[in-house]
């Protein structure tokens, strides 16, 4: 073992015309005050306005720990400065150097209890150190912060580089993501990380998400240009269904005249109109299992394997943020509206008839994938919430640590009582073995659907309350014509509002709605 600065195979080892490269730690608050002196410092003194009057937002580009890297250099890393050994010693009354060797290498509890530990403090730092620090000079100038941050497509790429990506997106005003193509075939990931920044957002009481559009994987396919109009238009559907509210784009539409970009931009535009504001209407809630996750995080070689995948690691930390991915994908694939939510969600939200509230958010079942560490807080919540009627579902593990015993023998007793109890309606299921079908089984046991489609394949769409009514996006996700049934159970009156055309015009219920390849429609409830 070892500690050295990271550049050659890192974010920061490119080559920058000869030049030593340098990355200064983000996991140090003193960093961050010095960045901001040279950057929005700087900017306001060039104004007579505050910042805010004049721009939405800033937009960070990929800040990270850098504790990832591209190719496979044969062997893992951790994030790590003196301050977070100085923290480990306030916080567990140990020294680091006297645990790095179970902490690293140890599959049992010892190992998985020091693992949480150290990357607890790691989320903390990065949300609090640099994102939190941002977020308050910004609204010194009436700004919100915002911007992307690096590989925000898998969890197994969220813990070496921020501990913790929901809790870096909470101390932003605007979080956003990158997607580096205008193809939908390669999208898929993207879904998830708009919908992680959404989910945040909503939780901190926002609605903006921003998206950084730069097709650069598109010109080894299209002879140096990016995709087509139509096939991007797919793309921003995508993003649009995950909660991407606003694009900071380097798309050129280069297939296309004036004419065609102004009816890309005109389709896109009056979707985003209709999509303002309001919150998700989501009765699923998917737990962000970061926590077990860190348990499990050893510092295996790994690499990424694409922008949106890591390769290697520790094959337990693997497991468990694929079954995240997987959870995801049945959801998506069966037209199911969700939400993640994480433990700091969890542990604020109440219990309210038979649902989980979160402000205006409204939880009727909640999912845990692969959970084993939970925080006593979230223990109570969660069983409170399934002795009022909610619906729990766990998947693959069952939760056994807190913070301070792994395992837990109060939590162990809780869990297998609350799991084995045959009088809560809904039962709280466990499923050792994860299966989309079964998922998908249980949810159309315990849920009415808000939209019913005759077919869901190939179909995504967005559910949203906005100022009082049930506002829906409505997708083709290919790049052939469809028609789709599409039933609103309870609507008494509906309209449909075609975003290709501006035509705005009363629907029946139950009507078949014709698509065009990758076209959009967006249906409100008036009644």
């Amino acid at each position: 073992m070892s500690h050295a600065p990271l550049y050659t195979g890192f974010q920061a080892g490119t080559d920058r015309g000869g030049t030593t490269p340098r990355y200064p730690s983000l996991l140090m608050p003193e960093v961050t005050k010095r960045f901001i002196e040279l950057t929005h410092r700087r900017y306001a003194q060039a104004f007579t306005e505050k910042l805010g009057t004049l721009f939405t937002s800033t937009f960070t580009d990929e800040p990270s720990s850098m504790a990832l890297p591209f190719p496979n250099l044969g062997y893992g890393v951790y994030p790590w400065k003196e301050n977070v050994s100085t923290e480990f010693m306030t916080r567990y009354s140990a020294d680091l150097k006297d645990v790095l060797l179970p902490m690293m290498l140890d599959r049992g509890p010892e190992g998985e209890k020091l693992r949480y530990r150290y990357f607890r403090i790691i989320a903390d730092f990065m949300s609090r150190n640099y994102f939190r620090q941002i977020r308050e000079y910004c609204s010194t100038q009436k700004l919100k912060s915002g911007g992307h941050l690096l590989v925000e497509e898998t969890m197994m790429a969220q813990v070496p580089l921020y501990g913790s990506i929901m809790a870096c997106y909470r101390e932003m005003d605007v979080p956003g993501i990158d997607v580096l193509t205008g193809m939908p075939s390669f999208t898929r990931r993207y879904l998830y990380s708009s919908r992680l920044a959404s989910s945040a957002a909503e939780l901190q009481g926002n609605s903006m998400v921003m998206c950084e559009s730069c097709p650069i994987s598109d010109y080894n396919f299209y002879d140096g240009k990016e995709a087509p109009t139509i096939e991007i238009k797919g793309s921003l559907n995508r993003q649009i269904v995950g909660g991407v509210t606003d694009f900071n784009n380097y798309l050129q539409l280069q297939h296309e005249d004036s004419n065609g970009r102004k009816a890309f931009n005109d389709y896109i535009a009056r979707v985003e109109m209709m999509l303002a504001g309001g919150v998700r209407a989501s009765r699923i809630a998917v737990y962000y299992p970061v926590e077990t996750l860190w348990s499990k995080y050893r510092p295996l070689p790994s690499c990424l394997q694409s922008w949106d995948n890591v390769a290697g690691g520790a094959p337990e930390a693997q497991r468990l943020s694929q079954l995240f991915d997987r959870v995801s994908d049945c959801l998506y694939d069966n037209g199911w509206e969700f939400s993640y939510v994480d433990a700091a969600g969890i542990e604020q939200s109440k219990v309210e008839n038979k649902s989980l509230a979160h402000g205006e958010l409204r939880w009727d079942v909640l999912i845990l994938p692969g959970v084993e560490t939970i925080t006593p807080q979230m223990l109570t919540r969660i069983t409170e919430f399934a002795r009022a009627g909610g619906c729990v579902i766990l998947l693959e593990a069952l939760p056994k640590n807190t913070p301070d015993a792994f395992p837990s023998e109060a939590v162990e007793s809780a869990v297998a009582q609350m799991v084995g109890d045959k009088t809560l309606t809904p039962a709280v299921y466990y499923e050792p073995t994860f299966n989309a079908r079964l998922l998908n089984y249980l949810l159309e046991g315990v849920l009415d659907r808000d939209i019913v489609l005759d077919s869901y394949a190939g179909v995504l769409h967005s559910h949203k309350r906005i100022g009082g009514r049930n506002v829906y996006f409505i997708v083709n996700d290919t790049n052939a014509p469809k028609t789709v049934k599409a039933n609103f159970p309870g609507a008494k009156s509906l309209e449909g509002w075609n975003p290709q055309t501006g035509e705005v015009k009363p629907l029946e219920n139950g009507a078949p709605l014709p698509f065009g390849p990758y076209d959009g429609m967006i249906i409100r409830q008036t009644k």
